[in-house]
């Protein structure tokens, strides 16, 4: 049995929901998806951080190729990326992502993990996105949510700092 996810602090202490914050509709795999991490990506100047795991987990490649193209589009050449999948999501990349990553002009690191929870990215360390899965299709998502309240982005930072820590090279 694994151990439940910590609730952050700032859900624990019962303080106000962030004010910055937006919400992106849209399922694995669309074009609007795509175009949204596509734009995400352009505001990232220095470092971005992604945790992927549910809903990705089960998904096709097909599927997920639009938002990964997306994803890798939008970064500029001096980003520092650090990509952490959990076991389950990494069986749904192709045998060619190591070339892709390789191709890439941003300097990217790979990892994995047994398990992540939720999907998300940091960046910049000043906003978060969460996945919002469906909640009658845990293979999909119905959007993506972005704050930029620095409480929130810190316990997600701090979250993605643990699963790294534990995580294990997955490209070397």
């Amino acid at each position: 049995m694994s151990n439940p996810t910590p609730t952050p602090s700032c859900v624990q202490q019962g303080t106000t929901p962030p004010t910055e914050s937006s919400f992106w509709l849209g399922s694995l795999g669309s074009d609007e998806m795509s175009t949204a991490l596509q734009q995400h990506m352009r505001t990232a100047e220095n470092v971005v951080k992604a945790a992927v795991g549910p809903p990705y987990e089960d998904a096709t490649w097909e599927t997920l190729q639009s938002e990964v193209e997306g994803f890798f589009e939008g970064a500029n050449t001096d980003l520092s990326v650090d990509l952490l999948f959990s076991e389950k999501a990494v069986t749904v990349l192709p045998d060619r992502f190591p070339h892709l990553i390789e191709d890439q002009p941003a300097d990217i690191t790979v990892r994995t993990t047994p398990e992540i929870a939720l999907s998300f990215d940091i960046v910049d360390n000043v906003e978060t996105t969460i996945d919002v899965l469906h909640p009658v299709s845990g293979e999909d998502r119905v959007g993506v949510i972005g704050i930029k309240d620095s409480q929130v982005v810190s316990e997600f930072e701090q979250y993605f700092q643990r699963l790294w820590t534990d995580a294990v090279p997955l490209l070397e």
